[in-house]
């Protein structure tokens, strides 16, 4: 099959998923996937809708095959580190998004993400600093500005 196949399901997918039919979105992108076994988008897609259902493990998958065909995926890396971290598993999300942040220096979002997490863990003096990072680079992320402040507000030092 043609990349321009898979892409019409991933494409379809991707209009399921934000109409919220979840399994449907599910379904398009396992197509996609089937008739491209290397479409990495494909991958990245279904692993987020799966952890916005709450299935971990197989977005995990998803995120890892994603990172396997393309080493570089920035996108892939930080899909994992989310839901590493909304599994508590502070150690892993700090890794998978400190690659992230190698890989995409300049990426306010996820160095908000790292922030957070580091907070969450606990290492104040680590979340300060990617914080800090992240409102150096505001103007990529205008909404959160107060978000950011009012963390570093109730960081204690």
């Amino acid at each position: 099959m043609h990349l321009s196949n898979a892409r019409a399901y991933w494409s379809r997918g991707n209009a399921y998923a934000v109409k919220g039919e979840l399994d449907r979105a599910i379904e398009d992108y396992t197509q996609a996937i089937k008739m491209n076994s290397s479409y990495i988008d494909a991958y990245w897609s279904r692993g987020n809708v799966y952890r916005m259902k709450g299935e971990y493990d197989r977005a995990i998958e998803d995120y890892a095959q994603a990172i396997k065909l393309n080493p570089n995926y920035v996108d892939a890396y930080s899909g994992m580190g989310n839901v590493y971290s909304v599994k508590g598993e502070f150690d892993k999300a700090i890794e998978k998004y400190t690659e992230a942040v190698k890989l995409n220096p300049e990426n306010a979002l996820i160095m908000e993400s790292l922030g957070f997490t580091y907070l969450r863990k606990g290492d104040t003096k680590n979340a300060l600093y990617w914080l800090n990072e992240a409102l150096k680079r505001v103007d990529q992320i205008p909404n959160d500005r107060a978000l950011i402040v009012g963390a570093l507000g109730s960081v204690k030092t």
